[in-house]
């Protein structure tokens, strides 16, 4: 997006390519730079905190495949280039954006299959001519900040002026598109795929009470700041079992991410392949492998990884955001995101379904995503 004059990493179909703009990009997603992001996601998350405590207070239900998704655009509306999308704030759907990732879902999981039927539809340079992009709101946003950047001498070390840094470090090696392409794409990629995760975590917590009283417990006796650290998260092997479980048994991507035999065609598991082959592994298939992950491997159990030795062993097979070169650029800041919310959210508050004799529904359009699961919260009492 806006239009096929735009390629972000992910699309990327050659190999040097993406390796290239990878290399360019890698600053603005490390670490170091996602860490100095943590104050204003705080921010998103009180303001999060606060809304459900509204909902909560009027006895309103919370659907939270909505709210999830406000919170995961303002955090990397944060992220990227320091403002939010006010969808929180707002508490709701500002210009139909999440509404329209529904049909953006439905879109790609046919037409990632026939690039070139997209070039003649979304990709069209003339629908961003006309200003029917979906989302418009978010691109507008996003479009926006990246020309304010130009007025703010004192504008934080966020991924878009990470880019720039890397931009004017080496304009022979990057495009000042890419900067744009990624800021845009980043939002595609980092929303609904968060908003599934978050959803999966509290929807199978609260389906499993004892596991739940024993996150909870931890959670109390942790004494955490107001808005738990990242670093505060990752001395809690409760909430990282939980938080593993819920990866594997839904990750946020059900479709395989393909690639291409190459010239001497490939030969896995004494299976030869052709040149041209397109081949892929199914993340959902593979989590569920019995032998890689037990008998139980299509229960949700995080009590598997409790074991330090046996989860070393489950790690190695965990590809919850791909791997090799293509794996998920922005897992930093997903799990950073993932780690802080699943906190808040499960010490500071009471959730139960609306309909308790009801389940869930998700489908998989790309990203695996859950609905129709209203539940009412309350803010938990603590001793």
């Amino acid at each position: 997006m806006p239009d096929k004059r735009y390629v972000n990493q992910m699309a990327e179909l050659h190999c040097s390519e993406h390796m290239r703009k990878a290399r360019n990009l890698a600053a603005g997603y490390s670490v170091t730079n996602v860490i100095k992001t943590e104050p204003f996601i705080d921010g998103a998350l009180q303001l999060l905190r606060d809304q459900l405590e509204k909902l909560g207070s009027s006895n309103s239900p919370v659907k939270f495949e909505q709210w999830f998704n406000y919170l995961a655009f303002d955090v990397l509306g944060e992220a990227t280039f320091s403002q939010t999308f006010g969808f929180l704030e707002a508490g709701k759907d500002i210009g139909d954006t999440v509404a329209n990732n529904v049909f953006l879902r439905l879109y790609i999981s046919i037409l990632g299959h026939f690039p070139w039927a997209h070039d003649y539809l979304l990709a069209n340079p003339l629908i961003e001519y006309f200003n029917l992009t979906p989302s418009m709101h978010v691109f507008d946003t996003c479009m926006a900040a990246i020309k304010s950047r130009s007025q703010n001498p004192e504008v934080r070390k966020d991924m878009l002026e990470q880019w720039k840094d890397q931009l004017s470090k080496h304009p022979e090696r990057m495009d000042e598109i890419e900067i744009v392409t990624n800021a845009v794409g980043n939002l595609g990629a980092g929303s609904d795929t968060v908003s599934s995760v978050l959803q999966a975590f509290v929807y199978y917590m609260i389906h499993d009470r004892k596991m739940l009283a024993m996150l909870r417990k931890e959670l109390d006796e942790a004494h955490l700041a107001d808005v738990p650290t990242f670093e505060e998260t990752q001395n809690l092997p409760i909430l990282q079992a939980c938080l593993k479980e819920t990866l594997r048994v839904h990750p946020p991507v059900g479709f395989g991410l393909t690639r291409v035999a190459p010239a001497e065609g490939i030969t896995i598991c004494n299976r030869h392949f052709a040149p041209g082959t397109i081949l892929s592994v199914n993340i959902w298939a593979m989590h569920q492998m019995t032998s890689l992950f037990g008998d139980d491997a299509a229960a949700f159990n995080p009590r598997r990884w409790l074991d330090p030795a046996k989860a070393a062993k489950l790690n190695s097979v965990m590809i919850a955001f791909g791997a090799g070169y293509n794996q998920c650029p922005g897992q930093n800041l997903a799990k950073l995101e993932l780690n802080k919310t699943c906190a808040m959210v499960m010490r500071d508050f009471e959730i139960e379904l609306v309909d308790p004799g009801k389940g869930w529904r998700y489908e998989n359009y790309f990203t695996v995503a859950p609905h129709d699961w209203p539940c009412f919260v309350r803010r938990r009492s603590r001793t």
